[in-house]
């Protein structure tokens, strides 16, 4: 009766049904030209994303969001700026313990550099909890300024941490939660090779346990311990990650499942090539896109990878949890059907 129950109940959850399938999360890892994750206490609960233009620093800065994303819409660009460039991502990450303070709220800006590159930069602010400033870089941020002068003065020494977000937000997804934090737990005791943050939803909860790491841009799926443990330790072989890898967030989606060869074929050594990739040829009828990737070793070794990527099938999704059964839609799972090297 039990075991019929826990089946029930994995059938709700949308992580499960993914890993049930095996379902290959490649090229879901996203493109981002620059993100901003700021601290913000929990619970998140209901109301956490609203914004007010006139509300208290958090609240002004989830509007600036709104705004942002609206503006695009009102130009009809925003499938045009996902496309080619990626959005800003903002997120909220909760204080911690030991290294957080509550009179202060830590602002992590990581940007992409430009052209071919191997790890994302990072810079980290620490501000008065309830600053005007903070808004006012959140403002920069979406604006496009990258490298924010005016706020050095809250500029402090990052020292060389790798970052790792855990998405653990459960009233957006149960699957974040259940999964997400024991996860986070593992990765938190880690520290000081990682800093882990508990992180507000940041997408694709149908590949729960996922996490976002810093300054390599890298996406992982279905981090279970044994996984984990080699992601957090750079250890064994990265080709025995190849189906829990959403994709490098410094390329565009199709270029992912070339970034993966890499990885794959190099090791773990591949997150410091210099790489850049873009999407040559779309065939939206067909589904079919052809993408490249140029890469270069810190020895200055040259390379590139070529190829077609299709669309290997389609996967119902109804919901998760308690939203079970009020969605209705396909998810993609890309292949790559053919692949040159130069």
């Amino acid at each position: 009766m039990a075991g019929r129950a826990t089946a029930a109940l994995e059938e709700r959850l949308c992580a499960f049904r993914a890993a049930a399938a095996q379902q290959d999360p490649i090229g879901s890892g996203g493109l981002v030209p620059r993100l901003l994750a700021v601290e913000m206490p929990t619970p998140w609960g209901d109301g956490f994303h609203d914004g007010a233009l006139r509300g208290t620093p958090q609240q002004r800065m989830w509007a600036l969001r709104a705004a942002y994303i609206d503006a695009l819409r009102d130009a009809d660009r925003l499938d045009e700026v996902v496309t080619t460039t990626g959005l800003p991502a903002f997120y909220g990450i909760a204080p911690d313990p030991e290294w957080s303070d509550p009179t202060v709220r830590r602002a992590l800006l990581i940007t992409r550099p430009e052209g071919a590159f191997a790890e994302f930069d990072i810079a980290e602010y620490r501000f008065t909890a309830e600053s005007d400033d903070l808004v006012r870089l959140a403002e920069a941020f979406f604006a496009g300024d990258v490298a924010p002068e005016a706020f050095e003065a809250y500029r402090v020494e990052h020292g060389g941490h790798r970052e790792v977000l855990v998405c653990t937000h459960g009233h957006v997804d149960v699957c974040c939660a259940k999964l997400g934090v024991p996860l986070y737990r593992q990765a938190r005791a880690a520290y000081p090779r990682v800093r882990a943050w508990r992180t507000t939803h940041f997408g694709g909860h149908r590949y729960a346990p996922t996490a976002w790491e810093f300054p390599s841009g890298y996406k992982w799926a279905f981090l279970d311990e044994d996984a984990a443990a080699r992601v957090l330790e750079r250890d064994g072989h990265s080709a025995d990650l190849r189906m829990r890898v959403r994709g490098w967030s410094g390329v565009p989606p199709k270029a992912q499942l070339l970034d993966r060869v890499g990885l794959e074929r190099f090791g773990w050594e591949w997150l410091d090539f210099a790489r850049a990739g873009e999407v040559l040829e779309v065939d939206e009828e067909a589904r079919r896109w052809r993408v490249r990737l140029d890469f270069e070793s810190p020895a200055g070794e040259r390379g590139s990878y070529e190829g077609i990527v299709v669309v290997a099938r389609e996967l119902h999704e109804a919901g998760c949890g308690p939203h079970f059964g009020e969605y209705d839609f396909e998810v993609p799972e890309y292949r790559l059907e053919s692949l040159v090297e130069r």
